[in-house]
């Protein structure tokens, strides 16, 4: 557990560096609520610690698979179903047509302890963002948590998500209406605003929120796919990481050897990443046919996940992902368009 001393020697590094940051802004530019910014730093940078701890398990999930999840419906999924493959994960989509505060959409970190789940969806930093070693602006993301031991295993994702966004957003409206006050301090008068500062925040939720499902759909499709079709997430390292120091972390018989060699990847930024879906048959994703009767007309029909009982006396249960199929796409008519189509991301 950390010491005290640790933790004020972290704050004082913190307040250090935002400090030094600011004192190059312009002063229209500089925050007038710094307290925000700060811990909104400071709680992505505990994330990426949970993360780091957790052995840094980076999935990435490319636009072919991202296809094949989008449609899924996954807000009647049980609570029951829903699992991490480690403590904490990242899981990369590369940037999204839709953002989250204003910014591309392009990954999330998730993390589960003691029956809470905190969704950190994070978005793509600009280049003009870094200064030096150290981002200039905190990074544009939308924290999430699920608090879930209340909640019956049955329970659909979808009304514990709504939950979460209604509470928070009851919890700032209130701390929003207190009136102003005065308060007293060691004979020293001070205006309490922080009403005006939850007003403040209640806004910035809710743009937040905006595209809350679009991104909720990618994740918690990802992570029920990772979950339950684990032959198809294989880890190995990116294409631009250094053959030889690959080689010699996967060969060689010198314990020493093997760690001095991982630590150059790891120094150099290059991590081994589990790539889902890479093995998987994208064939006929979309262009599959299901005759239903001369009577139904061409239509999709979505993708959504449905249980599936396995294992001795068919005692587990694990989901089985239906993929989206074009009905009857044979009485389709030159140029015309099937009725709800899904449009991939």
């Amino acid at each position: 557990m950390p010491t005290m001393t640790m933790l004020e020697g972290v704050q004082r590094s913190i307040f250090e560096a935002y400090n030094e940051d600011i004192s190059e802004l312009p002063f229209d530019r500089r925050p007038v609520r710094p307290a925000p910014l700060i811990s909104q730093a400071v709680a992505l940078s505990f994330a990426y610690a949970q993360f780091y701890v957790a052995g840094r398990q980076i999935y990435d999930v490319g636009p072919k698979m991202q296809s094949v999840l989008v449609g899924a419906d996954y807000r009647d999924v049980p609570l029951s179903m829903l699992m991490l493959p480690f403590p904490s994960v990242y899981l990369h989509f590369g940037s999204q047509s839709f953002s989250i505060k204003g910014a591309p959409f392009e990954g999330a970190w998730v993390i589960e302890y003691q029956g809470t789940y905190q969704f950190y969806l994070c978005t793509r930093q600009h280049a003009s963002y870094s200064r030096k070693t150290r981002f200039a602006w905190s990074a544009q993301y939308l924290y999430v948590p699920l608090e879930t031991s209340g909640y019956p295993p049955d329970t659909p994702l979808g009304e514990i998500i709504e939950d979460a966004v209604r509470k928070e957003i009851e919890t700032l409206a209130e701390q929003a209406s207190r009136p102003q006050e005065k308060l007293n301090f060691d004979g020293v008068s001070v205006l309490d605003r922080r009403a005006e500062g939850s007003q403040e925040d209640l806004e910035n939720f809710q743009i937040g929120i905006q595209s809350l499902d679009d991104a909720m759909r990618l994740v918690i499709n990802s992570l029920i796919f990772i979950t339950s079709y684990r032959e198809h997430v294989h880890a190995s390292w990116t294409p631009d990481t250094p053959a030889p120091l690959t080689e010699t972390v996967e060969q060689s018989i010198k314990p020493k050897v093997r760690k001095d060699a991982q630590h150059k990847l790891l120094s150099g930024g290059y991590y081994k990443v589990n790539f889902v879906g890479s093995t998987l048959n994208y064939d006929g994703c979309d262009t599959e046919t299901d005759d239903d009767g001369p009577g139904m007309i061409p239509h999709w029909r979505r993708s959504h996940w449905r249980r599936q009982r396995f294992g001795e006396g068919l005692k587990e249960t694990r989901l089985m992902l239906i993929r989206k199929v074009l009905v009857n796409a044979h009485k389709l008519g030159p140029g015309e368009d099937p009725l709800g189509r899904i449009t991939a991301l």
